[in-house]
């Protein structure tokens, strides 16, 4: 893609209110669509939750650009109120249809998702930005290998599932089981990759 085409200029933008709205809506009707051919409960692609890939992308992408444009940064205080207000009215509006059986209920679930989604990344970033915008030794370490996990910790959860088959418990027992172990496993995998000659320029 690289040699293709150059990169996003890291040039500060605002974030205009009607490019989320659009966003939004967007991103429920390529939800709505996708799931024509991929229903809820398809299991393809070695993903479990294959449905979601409009949200995978699009969130993917959302992100390069908004670290581009620096809207993480210029986010006003405003608008974790206004994210977190969306994300409580699309669940209040649409979640009895979304829980439903009508023929409209998959649709108010892709709807509801999407805005829910877009509120609450809003709301919890400007949030975070401004009461937890401090860090420690630790903090910077956990952050600085965050992307990697992203990207390795399917290793260590497959493996811990894989040597944790023989036990039989209620799923919440082996969720905590699991993440006693699984969480210092994909740092410390996260760390060693990072050490490898180039990684920590991708990672």
């Amino acid at each position: 893609w690289r040699a293709l085409r150059a990169p996003l200029p890291a040039r500060p933008a605002p974030l205009r209110p009607r490019w989320i709205v659009l966003f939004t809506l967007g991103l429920a009707a390529a939800t709505i669509l996708w799931r024509i051919p991929v229903p809820t409960g398809t299991y393809a692609l070695g993903l479990p939750t294959p449905d979601f890939m409009p949200q995978y992308a699009a969130m993917f992408v959302l992100g390069c650009v908004a670290h581009r444009r620096g809207w993480f940064e210029t986010l006003p205080v405003r608008a974790s109120r206004v994210g977190f207000a969306a994300a409580g009215v699309a669940t209040v509006a649409l979640m009895p249809v979304a829980l439903g059986t009508g023929p409209l209920a998959p649709a108010a679930m892709s709807v509801w998702q999407s805005v829910f989604a877009v509120g609450m990344i809003i709301g919890l970033t400007v949030w975070f930005r401004e009461r937890w915008n401090r860090q420690g030794p630790r903090g910077r370490f956990l952050s600085r290998h965050a992307y990697a996990v992203y990207v390795v910790h399917p290793l260590v959860l497959v493996g811990l599932g894989w040597a944790l088959r023989w036990l039989s418990a209620p799923a919440a027992v082996k969720f905590v089981i699991m993440l006693v172990p699984a969480l210092p496993l994909c740092w410390g995998l996260a760390f060693l990759v990072r050490r490898l000659p180039g990684a920590d320029r991708v990672l």
